[in-house]
């Protein structure tokens, strides 16, 4: 659910991140109130994020909405309360300012970098990624709903910071397939190799009231570790199986050596065109028994269902069911939308598979052999009821890693959003609101828990309250700076650390000792767009 830049047409590379804006106004001093809301909504979110703000809130009286609460997003501007009609307004004037943006021309960055691959071994010298352990509690095999950061990501954190940058890798070449083809191909990290390339292909225009047809940008990459003999003489390293459901073993030597390429990486990024922004906001749940109990967001399972049909499921059928025997591990990973679509596609790639072990009596007589799915979901929106999460954290192995001041991962509201029959996307409920409810695995962590300095520490801290006087004194540039720090900078700079990669965008405030040479010490540097340090200094500096 990042920024999406224009009508029907995807971005350059990274440019979901900084989508242009557009001018809309109302002439009476009651549509301008409506105006101002929906316009500092959809800056908030990023979808409308340029200096040319749609209103001037700056010339408007009072302080509404600011100030603003990162953490608190949902209580700032009252989503619980059920038919709340300003809150809808809000939804349907963004949704049609997403309708009407003109389409920039694509470019694409062919992926290049050497220094965008993610490292090959974390700090400890294993290999990674690993296939993470299974940390469903036994007995009964729930998943909890909050994990130890500090002890689950000295294990894992390795293999977390290569699913992510390989995300944001693969989110900013995007483009480049629709542009030039297989010219100027995303590169698979080392010790993989591409099975498929996942798109969205049905077009939206119709159901979705779009301007024009949406181009269609690859959204999933699906990736094979291993490739059936040894690499430079030694197998690709794993850490061993957990003797018990819960239990981790680590280690370099205690990795098992899995050469026939046992580990199924699927890889999936966020927002890139408007079609896939209304998909976002068609949050009216309905039931989908396929990917497990109770009821799930609509327009997520659109996505899923596309992915599974038109790839995924062959993939997994090939590769476990029907395969020689040598898979065991599959991660489903993605950012933002794609973090919403990996909750999906882990549920119901674990419930198929699950109903296919029962089929096999290799697998029943060895039920360690099973396979075993795993969801890895950064800054992910929220995705199904109560019922539903509760079936999943019985079922499935998962990782939601969080930032606090991420907004995308407090969305749709819980325990309820409201429902809304005014808005381009109809979520109308006769019960004036929807059910949501957050999956298990947690791994929340706040600024003072990122690896940086005390005093990038205290501007991250700063990201906490957004001030109107903060907003006028930049014309509403800081909007960008603060949604590309909550929502991407974070996870790489908290995952950065075990792996000792200097990529880690971890600075907001001006360093004398470091300098802005494209190295990647400040946040988003070095992916042609600047986010961070800015001048004056945001947030300010006490």
């Amino acid at each position: 659910m990042e920024g999406v830049p224009q009508s029907g047409q995807p971005a350059a590379a990274l440019q979901w991140l900084w989508p242009a804006g557009t001018s809309h106004h109302r002439s009476t001093p009651r549509a301008m109130v409506s105006a101002a809301k929906a316009a500092i909504l959809s800056l908030l979110l990023c979808f409308a994020c340029s200096a040319a703000a749609q209103i001037d809130l700056c010339k408007l009286p009072g302080d509404y909405p600011f100030p603003f609460k990162s953490d608190d997003f949902c209580a700032s501007l009252d989503l619980r309360k059920p038919n709340n009609g300003a809150a809808c307004q809000l939804w349907g004037f963004l949704l049609d300012l997403l309708a009407s943006q003109r389409a920039n021309p694509l470019t694409c960055v062919p992926d290049n970098r050497t220094d965008t691959l993610p490292k090959t071994r974390d700090v400890k010298g294993r290999y990674i990624p690993q296939p993470l352990p299974d940390r469903r509690t036994a007995p009964g095999g729930k998943l909890p709903a909050a994990l130890n950061a500090t002890s689950v990501l000295a294990v894992e954190g390795g293999s977390l910071n290569w699913l992510f940058k390989n995300i944001i890798r693969f989110a900013g070449w995007a483009p480049c397939e629709v542009l030039t083809g297989s010219k100027a191909p995303w590169r698979a990290p080392p010790g993989f190799r591409r099975l498929a390339l996942l798109n969205l292909t049905q077009d939206l225009t119709a159901d979705y009231n779009l301007t024009a047809t949406s181009k269609s940008l690859p959204a999933v990459v699906v990736l094979k570790q291993g490739n059936n003999r040894p690499r430079n003489g030694t197998c690709w390293g794993f850490v061993r199986e957990a003797a018990r459901p819960g239990q981790v073993v680590g280690g370099a030597g205690a990795a098992a050596q899995l050469c026939s390429g046992g580990h199924l990486v699927v890889l999936i990024r966020g927002t890139l065109t408007v079609a896939e922004s209304k998909l976002d906001f068609t949050y009216n749940t309905i039931a989908a028994p396929e990917y497990g109990a109770g009821q799930i967001h609509k327009g997520f399972k659109i996505m899923a269902d596309e992915f599974w049909d038109t790839g995924l499921k062959d993939v997994l059928t090939r590769e476990f069911v029907n395969g020689p025997g040598a898979m065991r591990h599959i991660t489903i990973a993605g950012h933002s939308l794609g973090a919403a679509v990996a909750t999906l596609l882990t549920a119901r790639a674990q419930k198929f598979l699950q109903e296919q072990c029962a089929s096999k009596p290799a697998w029943q007589a060895w039920p360690k052999k099973q396979p075993l799915v795993t969801g890895v979901m950064f800054a992910a929106p929220h995705v199904g009821d109560s019922a539903f999460t509760q079936d999943f954290d019985a079922r499935v192995n998962a990782r939601r890693v969080v930032f606090e001041y991420d907004l995308t991962s407090q969305v749709p509201c819980t325990p309820q959003v409201t429902a809304c029959n005014n808005a381009v996307v109809n979520t109308s409920n006769p019960t004036g609101a929807w059910n949501y409810s957050e999956v298990g695995g947690e791994l929340s962590f706040g600024p003072e828990d990122l690896p940086t300095s005390q005093k990038q520490q205290t501007a991250w801290k700063g990201l906490q309250s957004y001030s109107k006087k903060e907003y006028c004194a930049s014309n509403g540039t800081t909007v960008f700076s603060l949604k590309t720090a909550t929502h991407i900078c974070s996870y790489l700079c908290k995952t950065s650390v075990y792996t000792n990669d200097t990529l880690s965008w971890c600075r907001l405030w001006r360093d004398d000792g470091v300098p802005t040479d494209g190295s990647g010490a400040y946040c988003l540097e070095g992916s042609g767009r600047t986010a961070f340090p800015l001048t004056p200094a945001f947030p300010p500096m006490p």
